[in-house]
């Protein structure tokens, strides 16, 4: 507000916008949004502009831009920004008199700045001069001075620099004592205090390198236990500690020390992909984080350790995150109105809201939009905001009776229970190791070694398989297009015969499930829980190559997501015969933009055909089509129908998951506008290429429509892992149907879906044309 009510030709505007941009900057490292740095050297570069180099607070100006350009740079990684921090690092240096109180913090940023050059172009100029600054700064600073501790951290860490590069352990010797020195003048509570320790940590690291010396190690991991355990610590720098922690306990044999790293990293996690945060900033840093590696590192440790329910766990944890903190915020708050109505009644409140603005973009009531247009800036700190009573009330619940465990994560002896009428094959992938787990709603959990497999291996067959994403939605082939989809089914054939035999027949063994094919269909289910780059492959279709032995002639394959979800799923399943049930079905033969699939309409007429036949009233049935499936529609018809069947394009973002869309007549109904939705729904059909695909960066996050659905409130899903033929899905959607509506309409149960689509698939397959590239991407999500 200041800066809006001062002219340009006030002294004190200057000073007004430098302070702005210091603010956006602080909050740009708190939350890691970009438009708050930009906004920052946007505002602090005409603080400079409009001061004279004569005015004494010209440096003050100078370095604060400095610190802010540098910022950017360390995010975006442009070069020219670096330059131009140093350069009015340099400038404000020059400018602050000898025995001014700035100059020891200027000349400090400026060696930082410095060594972070020398990092990147090893100028040797850059280092020398790093240091020689960095001395200055601590020379010309009494230990009583509050900034003595910064300055003693930033001159360690160049001088650590320096050891990595010249090999001098002297060097390293006094990054050691001076990081130690600013450890030992900064408060327990300082926020500073973590940083310091990162440092300090980091060298005694490097030192135990060098030297090989046992204590190093053990002083190491206690300083980032510390750092990590930090109450003052900023999230980031805490997520960071507790990894630092855990790998290093890893290496070195300490594995219960690393599984407490690891499981302070997984509790902390969600505090750095904070609520708050908007869902690209969101999304980036839980790819920075790498979030899945996270868990799936925490599992191996624990299953090291034979603490296999805490593997589950701690696996559980790490996936989905984004859907997990948005399931919270629509938590089932009954048993607390019945103590505290209006304590439930507030944290409803503020999660519907909060719940809203997680996919539309605001956060602000119907009347509060209406009385003025709101800036992303009144949004984003709007939403900070709410996420900050939303926490608060959660403590607030959490300190009642009865309710200490209120939305914290499902213990193991729960989460099993989703395997009513199963088991669950988790298959845990990380750089130390394969392993899979399997268990049922009962009994021990099995652990099955897969040691012929290896992270790398895996990354390779799923980037062959990721080559069938490129494949074209539902559309006729040319002569071009035929050659590339033999090669990928070659490709495909050659991955899935690796999988069958490096993974699936041990696991298989141990289950003690026949390898050989029979006369009957599939009877027993698994419910796959794949992880990293095994995410991508369609274990379902898995065989040794020839065509009467394979996965799915042997069991019949559900997936999951995670295991809170799908326990979730079955616990808010509504039997069909407790309401009135809407069947919507969209075909969109001729969208605009996109290439005919005119077997859309008779697939989705064959659908409306067997809905009626299984005593399905015609005024239950909501039939869309072409023109009349337009994004409005076909969103108000998912709040009245609890069976939905699309058959259109679909498309996978490949960068920001919830603009995945379903393609209609006017437009693109995206993943963000369903998953808005609180449905109760019970079974989706997705008949749309890449409707289960996801993002390549982030497997474990599972972005991608179907799971849309299944948050949205469809329990039981079946989805497309890539593009679809549009001969085939009129066929796989009748033998589905066929099965799911055998019983009529009384007797709909949504927990048939997965065997409705191994039938459906078994029957495709019977036709020699059928390709594994055409029935594989077919596949089932939750009940």
């Amino acid at each position: 507000m200041a800066v809006k009510l001062t002219d340009d030709q006030d002294a004190e505007k200057p000073g007004f916008l430098s302070n702005l941009g210091g603010s956006l900057r602080i909050r740009f490292e708190s939350l890691g949004e970009l438009p708050d740095i930009e906004s920052a050297i946007l505002n602090q570069q005409r603080a400079v502009d409009l001061i004279d180099d004569g005015n004494p607070h010209k440096q003050i100006v100078l370095s604060n831009l400095g610190a802010s350009q540098l910022r950017r740079f360390e995010r975006l990684g442009i070069h020219s920004d670096l330059d131009d921090a140093i350069s009015n690092q340099l400038l404000a240096v020059k400018l602050t008199p000898d025995g001014h109180p700035a100059k020891p913090g200027n000349l400090s940023a400026l060696s930082s700045s410095q060594n972070i050059r020398f990092q990147r172009l090893n100028n040797f100029v850059d280092l020398e001069s790093s240091i020689s600054n960095g001395q200055i700064a601590v020379d010309l600073t009494d230990d009583c001075d509050p900034e003595k501790p910064n300055f003693l951290s930033v001159l360690g860490c160049n001088q650590r620099v320096s050891f990595v590069n010249l090999g001098k352990v002297f060097d390293l010797e006094c990054a050691i004592s001076n990081q130690q020195k600013a450890v030992e003048l900064t408060d327990d509570a300082h926020p500073n205090n973590p940083a310091h320790l990162i440092n300090l940590g980091n060298s005694q690291y490097r030192r135990w390198q060098k030297l090989g010396e046992l204590t190093d190690i053990a002083a190491c991991v206690s300083t980032f236990k510390a750092a990590a355990q930090s109450k003052a610590a900023y999230a980031h720098h805490a997520l960071y500690s507790a990894r630092r922690w855990a790998d290093i306990s890893r290496r070195h044999g300490d594995l219960v020390s690393a599984l407490e790293g690891y499981h302070t990293a997984l509790e902390i996690l969600p505090k750095v992909a904070w609520l708050g945060l908007d869902v690209s900033s969101h999304h980036d840093r839980l790819l920075n984080e790498r979030s899945e590696n996270l868990g799936c590192l925490a599992a191996n440790c624990a299953i090291q350790l034979g603490h296999l329910e805490e593997a589950v766990e701690l696996l559980d944890l790490g996936r989905s995150v984004f859907w997990q903190q948005a399931s919270s915020l629509r938590c089932d708050v009954e048993a607390l109105r019945r103590e505290q109505p209006e304590l439930a009644n507030e944290l409803e409140s503020v999660g519907r809201r909060l719940d809203a603005g997680n996919f539309s973009g605001s956060f602000f009531t119907a009347d509060e939009q209406n009385v003025r247009v709101h800036s992303t800036e009144d949004i984003g700190k709007e939403r900070r905001h709410l996420v900050v009573m939303w926490e608060n009330l959660v403590e607030r619940v959490r300190q009642l009776p009865q309710f200490e465990y209120f939305l914290k994560p499902i213990p193991f002896r729960n989460l099993r229970r989703a395997a009513t009428t199963g088991q669950v094959v988790i298959i845990n992938v990380c750089e130390v190791g394969v392993d899979a787990l399997i268990f049922g709603a009962l009994g021990p959990i099995d652990h099955v070694p897969l040691p012929k497999i290896n992270l790398k291996t895996l990354t390779k067959l799923s980037s062959n398989v990721m080559l069938n994403r490129s494949s074209d939605a539902r559309a006729t082939l040319d002569d071009r297009a035929m050659k590339r989809h033999k090669s990928s089914t070659d490709t495909l054939q050659t991955t899935l015969q690796t999988i069958w035999h490096m993974i699936l027949v041990p696991i298989f063994l141990q289950m003690q499930i026949p390898l050989e094919s029979y006369a009957g269909l599939p009877q027993c289910r698994i419910w796959w829980y794949p992880t990293g780059p095994l995410t991508f492959v369609p274990l379902h279709a898995a065989g040794p190559g020839n065509e009467t032995v394979d996965v799915g002639h042997i069991i019949i394959s559900s997936y999951v997501t995670t295991l809170s979800n799908l326990f979730q799923a079955w616990t808010a399943s509504t039997p069909a015969s407790t309401r009135q049930l809407k069947l919507l079905a969209i075909s969109q033969p001729d969208t605009p933009g996109q290439r005919a699939i005119p077997k859309s309409t008779q697939e989705v007429q064959r659908v409306i055909e067997a809905a009626r036949s299984a005593g399905w009233a015609q005024e239950d049935i909501v039939h869309l089509h072409g023109i009349d499936a337009s994004v409005d529609c076909v969103s108000d018809a998912l709040e009245t129908c609890a069976w939905v069947h699309f058959a259109c394009h679909g498309s996978q973002d490949p960068i920001m998951g919830t603009k995945s869309a379903f393609a209609l007549h006017d437009g693109q109904l995206e993943l963000g506008q369903i998953a808005s939705k609180r449905l109760s729904g019970q079974f989706a059909f997705l008949s749309a290429c890449h409707a289960a695909s996801g993002l390549k960066e982030l497997p474990g996050e599972a972005m991608h429509l179907a799971a849309g659905l299944q948050f949205a409130g469809f329990p039981s899903v079946i989805a497309t892992m890539w593009g679809i033929s549009d001969e085939d899905a009129p066929k796989v959607a009748d033998h589905a149907y066929h099965y799911l509506f055998r019983n009529g309409v009384e007797g709909l149960d949504p927990s048939d879906a997965a065997t409705a689509l191994n039938r459906a698939v078994l029957r495709l397959r019977e036709d020699p044309d059928v390709t594994l590239n055409r029935w594989a991407p077919f596949i089932h999500f939750g009940i």
